[in-house]
């Protein structure tokens, strides 16, 4: 099940997934999306929004684990602190 949510060209990727631990962030954002695991999840969110959120999550993620000259804006760091509440308050 967790293959499918693994990009389908990547096949060497898919072989070697054996749990969810092996997920990366945007694999794990699909999952989350989906409405089989979403309906197991029963965040009492909306998943689109939620969805939405991470997205922007991944973006500032992957801007930072690569390196991104910029860093990241004030906005962008209200936007992890937001997450972050929000994530705990659940």
């Amino acid at each position: 099940m967790l293959r499918g949510f693994v990009n389908p060209k990547d096949e060497e990727r898919a072989k070697k997934l054996k749990d969810a631990d092996d997920l990366t962030f945007g694999e794990t954002v699909r999952a989350i999306g989906s409405s089989e695991i979403w309906e197991k999840l029963k965040l009492g969110l909306d998943r689109k929004t939620l969805v939405a959120r991470l997205e922007e999550l991944r973006e500032i993620r992957n801007a930072v684990m690569h390196f991104h000259p910029d860093g990241i804006t004030n906005e962008e760091r209200d936007l992890l602190r937001r997450t972050r509440q929000m994530l705990q308050d659940l």
